[in-house]
This record gives structure tokens, C-alpha cells and sequence, in this order.
């Protein structure tokens, strides 16, 4: 090669592996179709973001096709296998769907319609009665021979009225339905008015209402998005004035549930943990709020966030708060400047806008992205959600030509483009034509636990509380188990951190800190990684920093990929991340702590060293080479163990370290099973510490990282596990090769403290000698699915979790007060369903009485047409108000 050959190859190589300020990362090694939609086609099985009755079934879209109200049955008994397994696109829809024209609700001022919901009062533990009438419980049996579901809902929409602006609510009852009920052939039959629309509420000041919603056991509680409207609203009795996006209006028990006149005023939802009447009343509101770094949001401040959606018992709110886009214009230089290098999908796109008009063709600018949780389960901190769902950072449309190829990685398919769209659409337009849809992008809706009594809609997550999540384009699963438990210090997800801004009321997003400089038009700006622990016991850091000046060669990414969930964060040489560990109020020193994380390493097995985490005091862990850990305490020890195992290069694996007190012993688990053990050979002097000061973690690694945990506590064997993203199997002799393999490569003490422990635990089925794995799957986002373990095994994850269970319908629910697996979540302090009563013992009272629930437990009562052979019923059942319960074959006497 040439002298000047070689001056070109390098030049392109250099061009093509850095651009616009940042080195390119390596192409990651599970690769997901982060477009959602193609050819108007969805890509990933898909629930529809609409609004649906308690049981989830009958389903209305908030916003309208061309005017007409949308309405589909979601019918679950469709599926085939599991839900994540299940065909692209909505199969779990019946077909055709069914509209109604807003002319039959007698409703004036047609044009002037907005977004609508739906309320079913139906109640799993009570007869609904308000005032001496019962209301009917959703759904009932109806028509000829009673072979058809009826619902009896409130269709509940608002008006835009200019003068005095503000928007009414209209509620109009209405009937849907169902022949073929619960099986595979369901569908809406008909819709029937059944009554006058009535004026009910009347909000001054609003200038309309979007994505209105009525929550809460009671179905007192209303959420919508009034756009940034001025509102007067009352602050416990002080007069208050401000401009807001999310807002609630509470009505008083004096109103039947679902009877929207209890609706008088809008509220700035800031002002709900302050609502002496919300508070002590829904989860949502049950502490203060806080922002993703902590800061406490003040009362009647704008959140920065926008979309509201709220959970049926409204324990848990979602909004959305992210505002990024591929494509800025500057007005004073009149240039438009892309964050990556794009080129078209389809031909015809216009690649190079020249002004905001243009961009606006094909992205939509400013608009709202990202997903927050709040609420109970999060101890009242907003949690940038990292999921599949938000595959996007951009507001790129759904159809191909709006879609970009961008480049991203330095090597991989498509020389490193990796194609992106589908991140946010509101267009009819584009949308009309696509299954299911609920015109918008940006809706969220949660199946949450309402059909866990199908085997194919079970989660798949080896965790404790999942639920399904979606917006228009995908749904996926999200485990809430890390921002329940209040041991947790420090949870990194690779995401941006995110920050109310302080500039107040008028900011309707959020700070995003991925380090691009829109005015400079480069990455180059301070890069924050979100920490996600909600704990309320311990001072947690705000967010991870990246340590040093030069943040080049790091990356946040900007779709769902470079992470073993979603996002995953690439660093490169001595750029490592930093927590900075506040002031704690109790000793640390003598707690136990269990540092979680996922690596993708991008380096040989050389034996060079490279740290994996660096303590306040200077004691280090670091890996040599792939098979080796190097322990480094503070009193200049240094020890190596080896792993007994090699990392593999290029593909996921997971290691987690528990610290016992002191730093005496450290176990080393390598993808969620011990392997190892560091004893500490000076074990008066308290080493490994986790204390004020800074912690770092990957500080002179090469690769992708993802997950980062730091949780005070020692955990159980399927714990352990799980936070590998695994379950905990044991061996029959018909197992696998490859899982007797991967067994054997585990030391046999680690067998046989699992032996112990069954046999400590009165299992009769323990055998000597007996062969345990994690069972782990890191080839695709999905991992393991926790109900369906391989042929030859058999799962550990009832006995080590619930020793104390199953549970059984006809007896009380097992005392779970010494059960430290639940007390994670639940302690003296906590709040509503998160304190010690849910874990006592109450002999007096069978299971399927108890109010108390777990997350993951089915409904308790179905209502309507119970056909042969659901719910392991022999025959047909017609039920009445009182529905039938379900708990007897979920949890049937053995």
C-alpha cells in the first residue's frame, strides 16, 4: 500500500469511527429492531395503548379515527404461546374493531370534541352500593340464553369551549356487547347508547384536555393534560395561580364511583402528596415527589412532565419528560445540524432539511419522549424507565420514508447504521392504516397483573412484580422490584440522568444529560448517568458522573440497544463512572453489600488489568484478563482469584460481588451463581467499604456495561440469580449437555450450600450430590422465560422465595414476617400496601377473602360468562353480581 493509500485508509477510518465530537462504539452484541414499525407493520407483539375496563378486555381508543370513537376487545385467549413469543402486531385483538359516531352521544359542538376514556366502577371486593342501589359489576351476562358479556360503562369526553375558555366533561352510559365471550372467537358484537349525554364538570381555564383517564379503587380520581394552561386552583384553602400540563380533580364520597359531577376543579398533580384528601387515599401520592436526581419537587411546581397515564387503584403514575431530537434548526445561523450521520431508508426522503418546516415533515420537534414512573412503588421519585418501549430518543414518524438509518457504530451490519423511527407520531395520517393503533406514538397503557391466571400472559421476568408496559409501537415487560426496595443505594440503568429544571413553572421537560451540545452542534457537554434507586433509608447519590474532562469516548445511547436491557453505556480506556456517596445518618461499615452489573467486554483474555470498581478509601477490584480478579484493599494487600471460568468477549455475562461486614470475605457471582471467594487477609482493618466519597465503577474497562447495582443486604440463592436476569434450576439426569456442563463448572460447595439449604428447609426431595444452575439467556432482550424452564430441570424459585407457601384458597395466607425476600419492600414505615400488615398472619381469614393482595396475584373475581374448562371449571358458568373466585384454580388445595 501506498504512502498516500495509506494516509486515505486511515483518514475514512478515522471519519467513520468518530463523528460530531464522540468516538463510535463497537456494533453491541444483541441487536433489536428499534424501528418498532415498518411498512405498517409492527415488528414486536403489541397490546394497544387504549383505555380499558377493569378487566382489561373492553378497550376505547382516547383519541379519534376521523372523528369516530375507536373501541377493540383485547382478547388474551388468542394467544398461542407466550406473550413476548407471541407473532408481530396485534394478535391478541379480535378483529375488526368497532366505531362509534360521536353523533348518537347528542353531544353539542362536535368539532370542538377531545380525547375520551372510559369508566367501569366494577369492584373485586364488595357489592357496589352507593346510596341503597347496587351498581353492576363489569361484566354481566346478557341477550339471548345469556350467551353474551355486557359492560356497563361511562363514555366520559371533553369539550373545548372558548368562552370563558375551559372544557366541559360529558359522561354518557353506554353498553358493550361481547359474543363468544373468554375464548379465542370473542368480539364486539354491538354498542348501544343507553341514555342522554349530561354536562358533569365544567374546568375554567383549561384550554382542552388530553389523554383523560379515572383512576383509583373508587373511580373518584381524574388525571388528564391541559397543554400549559393558566389555572386557579386551591391550595388547601390559599388561593394559588399557575400554568400547568398534568393536573387531577378528586370528587368526594358523596359522589357514586364513576360519576364525574364530583369533578369541579383541576389541580397541579405536584400538589397531590400536599392533598390532604389524595394523599392518605391513593399510592400515587403517598410521598413527596421527587425528581430522577432526587430534588423535591414543590408544591404546585410544574413537574416538567407531560402525558399522563395512572394505574387502575392509582398506585403508580407514568409521564413522559424527555426532549431530544436528531435533527436542531438555529434560527440565527438558519442551519439545520443532525446529531449523527443519517442517510434515507426508502428513496425520495429529504435527507437534508433546509429549515424547522422541513425537519417537521419527517420528526417532530420539542414533543414529549421518555417514560417516568412515580408513585408508591418508587417512593414518590420520578424513574426514567429503561425499556424497550422507549426504543427511541427521537421523534422520527412512523412511515419508512420519515424513518433514518444513522450511524452509530463503529463496525457491525450496515457498516454501523442501525435504522431508527417510529419514536414518536401523532398524524391520523400516518397512522390510520396501522392495526390496532391509537393514533399516538407517545400513549402508554400497562396490562398490569389482569390476565396472570393465563399461562401465556405471565410474565417471563424472574422478578417479583412485573408488569406489561407499551406505547404505540411495542410492549415489554418492567420489573419494579429495584425502586420498591429500600436497601438499594445505587441502581444505574445507562441512561441519561434527567433533572427538573429549576427555571420553574414554564419548563414543560426536562434537563437531558447525554452530553450533546445542541448550540455547538457536538457531544462535548458533562454526561450524567441516571441513578435509580428510590431508597428512602439511605442518602443516594444523584447520578453517575464520568470522570475526567474528556467525555469523547463514552457513549449514551440514544435507541434501546448497547445494553443486556435496553440501553447499555460504552466506555473505553480511563473513562470510568463516578457516585459520589453522600454523608450517610448510620454506619455503613458494618452492613453487608452486594455490588450487581452486566459487562460486554471488548478486550482479550491478556492479563492486563482493568478495574471494575474503585471504593472511597482506595481498595480496588479489578478483572485480569477475562479469568482472573484482582483484590487490591486499602492496606495494599493484593490477592488474585481465579474465576474457574473465562468472560467471553463480545457477549453479555453478569457478576455480582457480596461484601460481607468489614470486607472480611467477598463471594464473586458469575452470571448469578458463586463461583469464588475472597477472603481478606487482614480482616480487622475494614476494607471494601461503602462510604461517603466517591465510588467507580468501569474505570479503566473497554466495552458495554449495563445495570449497575449497589444494595445493602445478603440475598438467597435464587436472589442472586435473578439479578443475573436468571432462575435457579436443578438437574434430573435427562438435563441438557450444555446446562450438566455449565453445572460442572461450578465449584461443588456452591452445590452443596443449596443442598443444605432445601434439606435445612424440610424439602423431601433432595437428593445428595444433587446439580444446580442459573439458568441465563443473553442472546436477545427477552432472556429466560422464569414459567417454562428447560426439559430435564426443574425450578427452585418457589421453594428459596415463598418457603413458607404456596398459597392455598381455602386456607389464611402464611405468616411472611421472617421472610427477609419480602421484607426487601415491606417494613415497619412503609406506606399502604408496602408495611409489615402485608406480610401478618391472619388465621381467621382464607386466602381468597383477603383483601390483601400480591402484585402478581390474578383478580380475584371474574365476572360474566365463565365457559367450559376456564378456570378449570368442568362445565359453563353464569355468573351474578357476586362473579366467581378465581383463587381456586390459581391456588388450588394440594
Amino acid at each position: 500500500m501506498s504512502q498516500k493509500s495509506t494516509v486515505l485508509f486511515w483518514s475514512i477510518l478515522l471519519f467513520s469511527s468518530f463523528a460530531f465530537g464522540q468516538l463510535l462504539p463497537p456494533n453491541p452484541s444483541i441487536r433489536d429492531a428499534v424501528h418498532g414499525i415498518e411498512n405498517n407493520n409492527y415488528l414486536h407483539p403489541i397490546v394497544p395503548t387504549f383505555r380499558t375496563s377493569e378487566d382489561g378486555r373492553v378497550a376505547m381508543s382516547n383519541k379519534r379515527n376521523r372523528g369516530s370513537l375507536v373501541f377493540q376487545l383485547n382478547v388474551p385467549e388468542k394467544l398461542t404461546s407466550q406473550f413476548l413469543d407471541s407473532p408481530a402486531g396485534a394478535s391478541i385483538v379480535s378483529s375488526p374493531h368497532f366505531e362509534l359516531d360521536p353523533k348518537l352521544l347528542g353531544i353539542p359542538n362536535a368539532s370542538q370534541h377531545g380525547h375520551a376514556t372510559i369508566c367501569d366502577p366494577t369492584r373485586q371486593f364488595q357489592v357496589n352500593t352507593f346510596q341503597g342501589f347496587t351498581i353492576k359489576n363489569n361484566p354481566f351476562v346478557c341477550g339471548n340464553n345469556q350467551a353474551f358479556d355486557c359492560y356497563d360503562l361511562k363514555l366520559v369526553t371533553t369539550v373545548k369551549r372558548s368562552s370563558p375558555l375551559g372544557v366541559d366533561l360529558y359522561e354518557t352510559p353506554i353498553r358493550v356487547i361481547i359474543e363468544k365471550p373468554k375464548t379465542a372467537q370473542a368480539s364486539i358484537r354491538d354498542i348501544r347508547v343507553l341514555g342522554n349525554s349530561r354536562r358533569t364538570a365544567r374546568f375554567d381555564g383549561a384550554k382542552i384536555i388530553f389523554e383523560p383517564i379515572i383512576a383509583g379503587e373508587d373511580k373518584r380520581l381524574f388525571i388528564g393534560r391541559v397543554a400549559m394552561s393558566e389555572l386557579d386552583w386551591d391550595n388547601n384553602g390559599s388561593p394559588r395561580t399557575g400554568t400547568y400540563d398534568v393536573v387531577y380533580s378528586a370528587g368526594s364520597d358523596s359522589f357514586a364511583p364513576c360519576d364525574t359531577r364530583g369533578f369541579d376543579h383541576l389541580t397541579p398533580v405536584s400538589h397531590a402528596p400536599f392533598d390532604n384528601d389524595i394523599k392518605n387515599k391513593y399510592g400515587f401520592a403517598a410521598n413527596r415527589f421527587r425528581d430522577p436526581m432526587g430534588n423535591i419537587i414543590p408544591n404546585g411546581a410544574q413537574m416538567g412532565t407531560t402525558y399522563p397515564w395512572i394505574d387502575k387503584k392509582a398506585t403508580n403514575m407514568v409521564m413522559m419528560g424527555v426532549n431530544v431530537n436528531l435533527y436542531n434548526y438555529n434560527s440565527k445561523t438558519r442551519k439545520v445540524t443532525s446529531r449523527f450521520q443519517t442517510r434515507c431508508v426508502v428513496n425520495g426522503c429529504n435527507n437534508s432539511p433546509a429549515n424547522e418546516s422541513q425537519i417537521n415533515e419527517f420528526e417532530n420537534l420539542g414533543d414529549a419522549k421518555g417514560f417516568l414512573v412515580v408513585g408508591l412503588w418508587t417512593h414518590g421519585k420520578l424513574v426514567y424507565m429503561d425499556n424497550p418501549i422507549h426504543n427511541v430518543d427521537f421523534g422520527l414518524h412512523v412511515p419508512d420514508i420519515a424513518q433514518r438509518e444513522i450511524k452509530l457504530y463503529s463496525n457491525g451490519p450496515s457498516e454501523g447504521f442501525v435504522r431508527v423511527g417510529s419514536g414518536r407520531d401523532t398524524s391520523n395520517v400516518n397512522l390510520q392504516n396501522l392495526p390496532a393503533t391509537s393514533f399516538n406514538t407517545s400513549f402508554f397503557e400497562s396490562l398490569e397483573n389482569l390476565w396472570n391466571h393465563l399461562p401465556n400472559m405471565r410474565p417471563r421476568t424472574p422478578r417479583d412484580v412485573v408488569w406489561y408496559v407499551g406505547n404505540g409501537v411495542r410492549t415489554h415487560e418492567f420489573a419494579f422490584d429495584d425502586y420498591m426496595d429500600e436497601g438499594v443505594l445505587i441502581n444505574s440503568p445507562m441512561n441519561a440522568a434527567l433533572e427538573r429544571s429549576p427555571r420553574g413553572a414554564n419548563d414543560t421537560f426536562m434537563k437531558h444529560y447525554d452530553g450533546y451540545d445542541v448550540v455547538n452542534t457536538r457531544f462535548g457537554l458533562d454526561i450524567k448517568l441516571q441513578n435509580a434507586a428510590t431508597s428512602q433509608r439511605w442518602n443516594i447519590p444523584s447520578h453517575g458522573r464520568i470522570n475526567g474532562s474528556n467525555a469523547s469516548d463514552v457513549r449514551v445511547e440514544p435507541v434501546a440497544m448497547g445494553g443486556a436491557h435496553a440501553k447499555g453505556f460504552f466506555t473505553r480506556s480511563s473513562q470510568g463512572i463516578v457516585y459520589d456517596i453522600p454523608s450517610q445518618n448510620q454506619n455503613t461499615t458494618n452492613k453487608s453489600w452486594f455490588l450487581s452489573f452486566f459487562v460486554d467486554p471488548r478486550f482479550n483474555n491478556d492479563g492486563s488489568v482493568r478495574s471494575l470498581l474503585r471504593f472511597p478509601e482506595g481498595d480496588q477490584v479489578a478483572l485480569l484478563g477475562l479469568n482472573r480478579i484482582r483484590f487490591t484493599n486499602s492496606s495494599g494487600d493484593v490477592r488474585t482469584v481465579n474465576l474457574g471460568t473465562t468472560i467471553p468477549r463480545s457477549k453479555w455475562s453478569h457478576l455480582g460481588f457480596q461484601v460481607t461486614p468489614g470486607g472480611k470475605f467477598i463471594r464473586i457471582y458469575f452470571n448469578g451463581f458463586h463461583i469464588a471467594t475472597y477472603q481478606n487477609p487482614r480482616p480487622t482493618v475494614a476494607a471494601f467499604s461503602i462510604k461517603e466519597g466517591a465510588l467507580s465503577f468501569a474505570y479503566n474497562y473497554f466495552g458495554w456495561v449495563d445495570e449497575f447495582k449497589v444494595i445493602e443486604g445478603q440475598f438467597g440463592f435464587e436472589e442472586y440469580c435473578n439479578y443475573a436476569s436468571g432462575t435457579l434450576l436443578g438437574l434430573e439426569a435427562s438435563a441438557s449437555t450444555a446446562l450438566k456442563n455449565q453445572a460442572a463448572r461450578y465449584p461443588n460447595s456452591s452445590h452443596k450450600k443449596i443442598e443444605n439449604h432445601l434439606r435445612d428447609q424440610g424439602d423431601p426431595g433432595v437428593q445428595n450430590g444433587q446439580k444446580y444452575v442459573c439458568h441465563v439467556n443473553y442472546s436477545s432482550m427477552k432472556h429466560i422465560d422464569v414459567n417454562h424452564v428447560p426439559s430435564g430441570t426443574f425450578s427452585l424459585r418457589q421453594k428459596m422465595l415463598f418457603p413458607e407457601g404456596p398459597l392455598v384458597y381455602n386456607d389464611s395466607r402464611p405468616d411472611s414476617t421472617d421472610n427477609q425476600f419480602c421484607l426487601r419492600c415491606h417494613s415497619a414505615d412503609g406506606k399502604r400496601g408496602l408495611d409489615l400488615d402485608a406480610l401478618t398472619l391472619k388465621a381467621s381469614q382464607w386466602q381468597e377473602n383477603d383483601r390483601r393482595r400480591q402484585p402478581m396475584q390474578a383478580l380475584r373475581l371474574m365476572f360474566g360468562n365463565i365457559p367450559a374448562g376456564y378456570l378449570h371449571r368442568s362445565n359453563p358458568v353464569k355468573t351474578g353480581n357476586q362473579g366467581i373466585k378465581t383463587d381456586r384454580s390459581q391456588h388450588p388445595d394440594p
